[in-house]
């Protein structure tokens, strides 16, 4: 039976959905893509799939993309749905099922930015059509990471359509929700391409809170590029229009941004004085956790409170790494050990382990024996492997290797540096040409045997 044969053959309702399917972008789609672009249920669209493809209209897509079913068209059949669309559709029905689509993917999502990061600010999510199914991965934070990791390339597409057919407001919220893993993964590459064009998309949907999100969001990539110029500049646009707002909490997050870019821009950048610098970042960071203290005795509700408490805990890492700057490691571990303690308790187990690395270093430094520093560095490695923090991960070896080289323990100090760079090397899209020479420069720095 010819090809359009078969289609005529279908109910109007597979067809329709066939159809549909055709103007998604990306070679493969999963059950979610093609549940939000017909506006059906999940078993709905299990049972369109497999009719589809035993019709030979899809075809199955590979397994290694997704532990769930997926489906691909081949660029025949593809075109043969275009032009059945073109024929059978109105402009509009295009438009909808990219709408469905793109409304899909910021729902699912949004959905695993709650289950990893439920602190972050919760902005407002322009859907009119809300998936009737709960996320494939439910309240499971591995699982949620692991969508978000395999549908990068997704979200991307979603951003492209979004700004294609003028949808600001969905452009920059798909953005702000993958967040999570932005932070985690650290694409840098994608994630600063990702930033600067959801900060045009909230410009250009007027919403100045959006606008300042997407500038300290974008801050903390390019600073992530070693970017820090530009960083800088986000980091003091965003701050200065919450204050002429009043919005209290994103003045304390940019002021804290601005400090954190002081602080690496210190030792990172030629020319610069270290020390100046340093004592810049911890102006900007006492300023922060002045205003994040203020709101966190101001909570009129538990979940407030929880919020702000996680914030001054933030700042207080980033204060516990100036105090070591400045040659203060007993000031370091007391503000740093609240800052573990408090992040703990609130259950950031990927924040809490960065106050654990920095701990360790502090201890090292501080103490004779590196025995119980490394003890903690491992405790740290350990949580950055379960969030899959890859840039973490990597400086938990760096600083393995800082701890066993302070204590000319030259053959430890290699093996870490080396496993530093091995996984540079793994994961290149997360880390900087500049995190290259710097891990390659300590490991040409040690002693020959």
């Amino acid at each position: 039976m010819s090809i359009p044969a078969i289609y005529d053959s279908l109910p109007a309702q597979t067809r329709s959905c066939w159809r549909a399917l055709s103007h998604l972008p990306g070679p493969v789609l999963d059950l979610e893509e093609v549940a939000a672009a017909c506006g059906l249920p999940i078993p709905d669209a299990r049972h369109l799939v497999e009719a589809l493809v035993g019709a030979g209209l899809l075809k199955e897509g590979p397994s290694h993309v997704t532990p769930a079913p997926t489906v691909r068209f081949d660029a025949e059949m593809r075109d043969l749905a275009r032009a059945a669309a073109s024929r059978d559709d109105l402009p509009v029905d295009r438009e909808v099922a990219l709408r469905r689509w793109v409304e899909g993917i910021v729902a699912i999502t949004t959905a695993a930015e709650r289950v990893l990061s439920p602190w972050h600010l919760r902005l407002s999510r322009d859907l009119r059509h809300m998936p009737p199914d709960p996320p494939p991965f439910g309240a499971d934070p591995t699982g949620a990471v692991e969508w978000l990791a395999r549908h990068e390339a997704t979200v991307m597409a979603a951003l492209t359509v979004a700004e294609a057919q003028g949808w600001h407001s969905l452009a920059w919220q798909v953005v702000h929700a993958a967040w999570p893993h932005w932070h985690r993964a650290k694409p840098v590459p994608v994630a600063i391409d990702a930033h600067e064009r959801g900060l045009a998309a909230a410009r250009a949907a007027g919403d100045r809170c959006a606008v300042r999100e997407m500038l300290t969001s974008l801050a903390g990539m390019l600073r992530a590029g070693r970017a820090y110029d530009q960083a800088w500049e986000c980091a003091l646009e965003a701050r200065d229009s919450a204050h002429v707002d009043g919005d209290v909490r994103a003045e304390a997050q940019a002021t804290h941004q601005a400090g954190s870019v002081a602080l690496e821009s210190a030792t990172r950048v030629a020319g610069l004085d270290p020390a100046a610098r340093v004592r810049v970042a911890r102006e900007y960071f006492v300023k922060a956790l002045s205003l994040r203290e203020r709101l966190h005795q101001e909570a009129s509700s538990e979940e407030e409170g929880f919020l702000y408490q996680r914030q001054c805990s933030l700042t207080r890492i980033q204060l516990g790494q100036v105090e070591l700057h400045l040659g203060s490691p007993d000031t370091a571990i007391k503000v740093l050990s609240r800052a573990h303690a408090d992040l703990t308790s609130l259950g950031d187990s990927l924040d809490a382990a960065r106050a654990l690395t920095w701990l360790a270093w502090a201890h090292a430094v501080r103490a004779s024996d590196p025995t119980p520093a490394l003890h903690l560095l491992e405790r740290a490695k350990a949580a950055f492997h379960a969030a899959s923090a890859r840039s973490w991960i990597v400086r938990v070896e760096e600083v393995r290797g800082d701890i066993h080289h302070r204590h000319e323990q030259w053959d430890l100090a290699a093996e870490a540096y080396s496993e530093a760079q091995r996984l540079l090397d793994l994961f290149p899209d997360s880390f900087s040409t500049e995190d290259a020479q710097r891990i390659g420069g300590l490991l040409k720095s040690l002693p020959e045997n």
